[in-house]
């Protein structure tokens, strides 16, 4: 009987090891690749995170140092607030200023096709503000609101206390799959607590933008406010 010899023995043994470490370096390239990734995707978050937080922030912030620069101007009929009527009245916040009473804001629902909308000429970020004004009811307490009419002054204020309800939203469109388009549909739509909506199964902006998968944030102040 013929016998294989030693040395091809040792010969295929030494293929089969070859290619099991070539398998385990495969492996563990696949891997670090997948967690390089996953870091990467990680970091990304983060920044868009921290970026609509921001973004929502300085809407909030900007209307009011506006407000406060002139509450008679902000108040009155062509001001910043000036839709008393309870209404949701929205606000796009521009990077410069319009040269109006509205300051650094163009009346009327931000527009992601348009890049003069956007915070920057990197056409990355929007903000919307969107505003209410409504009278304090008899009964109707407001003293856990910031009284926005008086930050930075002692001036004593008259006529009747107002509630200022403000929505700032900040949107990244080119994040996920949505269109601009329908961006721009959702931020027409009403910000509006249901208990305070004359339609209470009215969409609003925020369901509107988590509906269709926008990458998104708001932030949601209430005020109060009265004239000087």
């Amino acid at each position: 009987m013929n016998k294989t010899p030693i040395k091809t023995l040792q010969q295929g043994m030494a293929l089969i090891s070859v290619l099991v470490i070539l398998l385990i370096v495969t492996l563990l390239g696949v891997t670090a690749m997948r967690m390089g990734l996953s870091g990467l995707m990680l970091a990304n978050n983060s920044q868009v995170s921290q970026l609509l937080f921001q973004s929502a922030d300085m809407g909030t912030v900007q209307l009011t140092n506006t407000i406060n620069e002139n509450i008679l101007d902000s108040m009155d009929v062509t001001g910043v607030i000036g839709n008393a009527s309870g209404a949701d009245t929205h606000l796009c916040l521009k990077p410069t200023t319009t040269g109006t009473n509205f300051k650094y804001f163009k009346a009327g629902a931000c527009d992601p096709t348009s890049s003069s909308d956007y915070l920057s000429k990197r056409e990355v970020v929007l903000t919307q503000v969107s505003y209410s004004r409504r009278t304090i009811t008899d009964g109707e307490s407001s003293n856990d609101l910031d009284d926005i009419s008086l930050a930075g002054s002692s001036i004593s204020v008259t006529g009747a206390a107002e509630k200022l309800k403000t929505f700032s939203t900040a949107v990244i469109p080119s994040f996920g799959t949505v269109s601009a388009s329908v961006i721009k549909n959702c931020l027409s739509k009403t910000n509006a607590d249901d208990e305070e909506s004359d339609n209470a199964s009215a969409e609003t902006i925020t369901d509107c933008l988590t509906d269709v998968g926008a990458v998104f944030t708001t932030h949601a102040t209430e005020y109060r406010i009265q004239r000087q």
